[in-house]
């Protein structure tokens, strides 16, 4: 019995951090790929996942705020090109990405800025 409850402990020891960070595949379907075009409206360069708000037009004329999901800043920073002014409220930008479970959710895998520039998270394929 006391074998079981050692192994029921380290269970939850193991268990507990994996719970607590979320992976993407929870959040967002890898296996489809949208895209939105928008207006950045804001760009918060954090921790634990970086956010970019997008103002969308919807198909009936409507207003939508979009969510744009990506890498944690300090890995942005890690890879070498990223700076807390990469976006800028009032860009015109199309984003790449998985569609969220959540209503108007992406995960960026790419954006692409109006003068035509690619903008590439790291790890993300094209």
């Amino acid at each position: 019995m006391h074998r079981y409850v050692k192994l029921i402990g380290i269970g939850f020891l193991i268990a507990t951090p994996c719970n607590a960070h979320h992976f993407v595949g929870a959040n967002f379907d890898q296996d489809t790929v949208i895209s939105i075009d928008g207006v950045i409206t804001e760009f918060k360069f954090v921790n634990p996942h970086t956010q970019i708000r997008v103002e969308v037009t919807a198909e009936d004329g409507a207003s939508e705020q979009w969510l744009v999901e990506l890498n944690a800043k300090n890995q942005l920073i890690r890879s070498g090109h990223w700076t807390e002014d990469q976006f800028v409220p009032g860009q015109v930008v199309t984003m790449y990405g998985w569609k969220g479970y959540r209503e108007r959710t992406i995960f960026l895998r790419r954006a692409v800025m109006a003068d035509g520039t690619e903008i590439v998270p790291p790890g993300r394929a094209q």
